[in-house]
């Protein structure tokens, strides 16, 4: 357990599967936890051994986009977490990382799809899925948290944590400007905020060993040792290192304890270092 002052951490998009794990270790660090998503329900393929940690997080239903389903409950924040937002477009994509199918057919099929955005002529709107869940939604929880915490005459600006991310992924054109756009937007909110910036690059549960995700991991784990050894990292910018959620969790939440830190945590950090 940390030996820092102990922490009241809202987490959006907790029961999801980077948000679970931040959750998790949140609660193993003495922290009270409040998760927020839509469902307001417990994260849907737990396991048993995950259930003593689950029962202490406070589930909730609540809709980001409408303040009044969660405002109160950020009085007692001291840190908020937005673990929420979208890679691709195509909405198929979050089924086919949890799929045991051929991992092929499963990539294909969602790289293969129609945009269901592509017919809209204007250049503003052909990513507004990216807009709407990777940037508006973060740019209307970190100002509803400041209006709270102003109504309360807070002299202590709370941590804005942000997932973010690495490096722009084939297929996904919008998805890393609409990221760096969030962190522009949460960075002005500063000094009323402390903001936080995780930026992991492709994301395994050292706990799920039968899934697509887990079988694409095995595949770039290959490339990462290909360009590291052969190519002495020639292809970094290409190819990046993975990482699994359990130290992208630890690396936030002891990020939210050390009250004097801002700014981003790159993956290279959190896979040279140890927290």
């Amino acid at each position: 357990m940390s030996t820092t002052a102990l922490k009241n951490i809202a987490i959006f998009g907790g029961n999801g599967f980077l948000g679970r794990r931040i959750c998790e270790t949140a609660i193993n660090r003495g922290h009270t936890v409040t998760s927020f998503s839509s469902s307001g329900k417990k994260p849907w393929n737990a396991s048993p051994i995950d259930q003593k940690w689950i029962d202490k997080v406070n589930w909730v239903k609540a809709d980001v986009f409408k303040p009044e389903t969660y405002q109160d409950y950020l009085k007692e924040a001291d840190a908020v977490v937005h673990s929420i937002g979208v890679l691709l477009e195509n909405p198929d994509y979050k089924k086919a990382v949890r799929s045991t199918d051929g991992i092929t057919k499963q990539f294909q099929n969602l790289f293969s799809s129609p945009n269901p955005m592509k017919k809209v002529s204007s250049e503003k709107y052909l990513n507004s899925s990216y807009d709407k869940m990777n940037v508006e939604s973060a740019v209307v929880l970190g100002e509803t948290l400041i209006e709270v915490k102003e109504k309360l005459k807070s002299d202590k600006a709370p941590a804005f944590v942000y997932i973010s991310a690495d490096k722009a992924i084939p297929g996904t054109n919008g998805y890393i400007e609409s990221k760096r756009q969030a962190e522009y937007e949460i960075y002005q909110m500063q000094p009323k905020l402390r903001p936080i910036f995780m930026r992991p690059g492709f994301m395994y549960d050292e706990k799920v060993n039968d899934d697509s995700r887990s079988k694409l991991k095995q595949i770039l784990s290959f490339a990462n040792s290909v360009n590291d050894t052969i190519l002495r990292n020639s292809l970094d910018g290409v190819i990046r290192p993975i990482i699994s959620t359990q130290t992208v969790s630890k690396w936030c939440i002891s990020k939210i304890e050390d009250d004097e830190f801002h700014g981003p945590v790159m993956l290279d950090t959190m896979k040279q270092l140890k927290k």
